[in-house]
């Protein structure tokens, strides 16, 4: 009998590192999160966009049905999230970043709601040391939203509201010929922000999807630029008003190919409105130097009474 040692074999098959990292099918150049992945995110907006910029990484951009700076949708209506990596991918026009992609599916997940609200007024904040009595001030915000299916797996929306309304009272510290004044004006300055987003989903096959979206943006300010060393005449009010309305078509063509058509309108206006017409007058002081002698002189002039 003639003993034969034991010969033992291993073999890995896989494919060359560097054909892994240069494959744009690879997790190099994106990754696709699973269901279950995707159902173990948060269900709050605000916690599901942090947690998704954070496995992204730095300047990522979210981009939600193709369409970047609108708000998170329910996460019950998210059919896919891609994190894209390829920075020269044919779709974009230049150079682009991370990306990370987010489509939705019409009529899915219940219809929910949220509501939140909150109010400081003037006594949670401190008083200025150049003025003996603090003025009135208050900050609201507020929100509330709706969506979900309209009808099953066919049609969906999302209505989002929320916005901000608040006043504070400016201080004024001004050196006058008849003496100095430090105390709070009589007038308020109120900020009224207001942030509207809506979503309509259809469904025109299992495939295609049908999107509309309409956004608003509006922010006034009144008697800016009040306060410090500026008396109230110099007061001036701003309000601006953005629309912005979404249509896009979308979905697979054949095995191999995806289809994605969309279009935008923005349309804004903006206002701004001084408290008078009279033009403004402005002092120069003459500075004696010293040679020898540095010298820093800062100067902040606002001009919007003229």
């Amino acid at each position: 009998m003639l003993a034969i040692q034991r010969i033992e074999t291993d073999v890995t098959v896989g494919q060359d590192r560097q054909q892994v990292a240069a494959d744009r099918q690879g997790p190099s150049f994106g990754t696709t999160l699973t269901r279950d992945q995707i159902e173990a995110l948060s269900d709050d907006p605000a916690t599901l966009q942090q947690q998704l910029q954070d496995m992204a990484g730095p300047g990522a951009v979210i981009r939600i049905d193709g369409f970047e700076g609108g708000a998170l949708p329910a996460k019950a209506q998210i059919r896919s999230i891609r994190i894209a990596r390829d920075q020269f991918a044919a779709e974009y026009h230049n150079a682009g970043g991370v990306a990370i992609e987010i489509i939705t599916q019409p009529g899915l997940g219940p219809v929910r709601y949220y509501t939140n609200m909150q109010v400081r007024d003037g006594s949670w904040s401190g008083r200025s040391p150049f003025v003996p009595v603090k003025g009135p001030e208050q900050n609201v915000n507020y929100g509330f939203g709706l969506g979900g299916t309209l009808i099953k797996e066919k049609s969906s929306f999302n209505l989002n509201v929320f916005g901000i309304s608040a006043y504070d009272t400016p201080n004024l510290n001004a050196a006058l010929p008849t003496g100095t004044l430090a105390h709070a004006l009589s007038i308020k300055s109120p900020r009224d922000n207001l942030f509207i987003n809506g979503q309509l989903d259809y469904a025109l096959s299992l495939d295609q999807t049908l999107r509309f979206g309409y956004n608003l943006t509006r922010i006034a300010n009144d008697n800016l630029g009040v306060g410090g060393y500026d008396e109230p005449e110099r007061a001036y009010s701003t309000d601006n008003l953005v629309h912005t309305l979404r249509v896009q078509h979308f979905g697979p063509v054949g095995r191999r190919a995806f289809w994605r058509s969309r279009v935008q309108f923005i349309w804004s206006d903006a206002d701004t409105q001084s408290a008078s017409d009279a033009p403004t007058i402005r002092v120069r002081k003459n500075l004696t130097l010293t040679p020898g002698v540095r010298y820093e002189l800062q100067t902040h002039v606002h001009d919007y009474a003229a």
